[in-house]
């Protein structure tokens, strides 16, 4: 137990050594996770080999940033340094007795990642030097049909706390800008295993890993944090464009055919009341940025940017185009849509960006959706379009709406 907890504390140990340098220079880290299989048949036909892996942190850099005159950062500028500390579990196979060996490593290598090409770093070779330190042996042996450990085995001359070195050579191709793909030989220069009666040293083996880019990561989210801050400060000074629902023809037409026109005029009203209703909302509960308003009916010339003299204000009044931000403006409505959040059609408050498209969080979130009984009326779920709601319903909603995009757009 005292030997696993030395050598559980010797990979901490290595990893933060990594963690903090990486973060000192300023470069790429992250981990690796592997798998390998030892090469031990090709030297010894009575061997197999047994796929097994491990995992590692890295961190990685140009040789360029530890040079300081401009003609060597120049020549040096293809090249780069590569750390990393982890372990490794590898195994072969008795073919005769079929005992098997499995052997705990605790890595460090150090390589050189050279770019072929200087105008991309998607592709490179490399070659390097892995040193070890035995972690852990076992023999496994077959009785009765299971595999138990025998310790005591005179055929397995590993024992912990040997060490030893590699070579390394190989090739990275970049999947992702978090992820690369890497193909490696490692050859070991102390395997001396010949025969059942001789297990000595760490084995040859062919290794593939998944390089996992903690920096890219970070990267990644803090650009998009970084995006979306900058989109909304860019809102912040153009227009809110909320679209009002209006009767449609084929409502009239259906009313009418069904001998309910005298309900037409109770359905122009019930509009009415709902579109003030948004409307006040808005006027008391959004200050984010100014709010224009325009009708349904003009949805597609806002979606294609054809736009006219049909805007209002919050009174109501028209409103001239050249005072509309048409260049810098999003697009809000309480409508039924296909929702983000849920993935099914939900009635609420949804935010869309120039081109009519759904924006994501902050702008559309759960918060902006009515439960199944909007308004408190359970036949809404029901009913094609809702019941007037109330102003707290509308208000509520919007003020939520604004105050995320305020918070998301502090500088705090």
């Amino acid at each position: 137990m005292n030997s696993y907890i030395k050598h559980t504390l010797a990979i901490i140990l290595s990893i933060s050594a990594i963690n903090t340098f990486a973060q000192k220079a300023e470069s790429d880290y992250g981990i690796g996770l592997n798998v390998n299989f030892p090469m031990t048949g090709l030297q010894t036909s009575n061997y197999s080999g047994k796929g097994l892996g491990g995992a590692n942190v890295f961190t990685t850099a140009p040789m360029s940033n530890l040079l300081v005159s401009k003609a060597e950062k120049k020549f040096w500028q293809n090249l780069n340094y590569h750390l990393s500390a982890g372990f490794a579990m590898m195994g072969i196979r008795d073919r005769q007795s079929d005992n098997r060996y499995v052997n705990t490593y605790i890595d460090g290598t150090v390589s050189l990642y050279l770019k072929p090409f200087h105008e991309s770093s998607d592709f490179k070779i490399f070659v390097g030097l892995r040193p070890y330190y035995l972690a852990a042996t076992s023999t496994e042996k077959l009785r009765d049909g299971v595999y138990v450990v025998d310790n005591i085995d005179s055929a397995n001359q590993n024992k912990s706390g040997d060490m030893g070195f590699s070579g390394t050579i190989g090739m990275s191709v970049a999947l992702s800008s978090i992820v690369n793909l890497e193909l490696k030989y490692n050859h070991s220069f102390d395997n001396t295993s010949t025969s059942p009666t001789n297990i000595k040293g760490r084995p040859s083996i062919v290794e593939v890993t998944l390089s996992i880019s903690a920096k890219g990561i970070k990267d990644k989210v803090n650009y998009k944090e970084i995006s979306t801050f900058e989109y909304l400060k860019k809102l912040h000074k153009g227009n809110l464009l909320v679209m009002l629902p209006t009767v449609n023809k084929t409502e009239i037409d259906g009313l009418i055919n069904s001998g309910r026109a005298d309900q037409i005029s109770n359905l122009l009203e019930e509009i009415h009341q709902a579109n003030v209703l948004v409307m006040k909302a808005f006027k008391n509960e959004f200050d984010f940025c100014p709010v224009i308003f325009y009708d349904d009916t003009n949805a597609y010339k806002v979606s294609n940017k054809l736009f006219g003299d049909f805007f209002y204000d919050l009174d109501g009044k028209p409103v001239a185009t050249e005072k509309v931000n048409t260049s810098n403006f999003f697009v809000a409505a309480f409508c039924e849509d296909v929702s983000s959040i849920s993935q099914k059609m939900d009635y609420g408050l949804y935010v869309y960006d120039d081109k009519i498209t759904h924006l994501g969080k902050p702008f559309n979130t759960q918060q902006n959706q009515f439960n199944i009984f909007a308004g408190g009326d359970p036949l809404n779920y029901l009913r094609k379009r809702l019941n007037v709601l109330s102003y707290e319903d509308y208000s509520r909603k919007v003020k939520k709406l604004n105050g995320r995009l305020l918070r998301f757009s502090s500088d705090n």
